[in-house]
């Protein structure tokens, strides 16, 4: 079975660093990339394609934030 590809979004290092370990130990997860606010994980969502997005919607580019749940929850082919 394919791990789970994770994109950790997080405006604090070490909240994402605890984040990525905790996966990695859990086992079957991927983090496919991590980022600092919303601009770059609207654009990393689209680069990578992950099957879930762990994101703080209150980091900086909120509004990116609102908009990547959006298009993210869209993209699926349910939607």
């Amino acid at each position: 079975m394919r791990p789970i590809r994770v994109l950790l979004a997080d405006d604090h290092d070490l909240f994402r660093a605890g984040l990525r370990v905790l996966l990695q130990d859990l086992g079957g997860f991927e983090v496919v990339a991590e980022v600092g606010d919303g601009r770059e994980a609207l654009r990393l969502v689209g680069e990578h394609r992950p099957d879930v997005v762990l994101m703080d919607l209150m980091m900086p580019g909120l509004l990116e934030s609102r908009r990547l749940t959006r298009q993210t929850v869209c993209a699926r082919p349910a939607c």
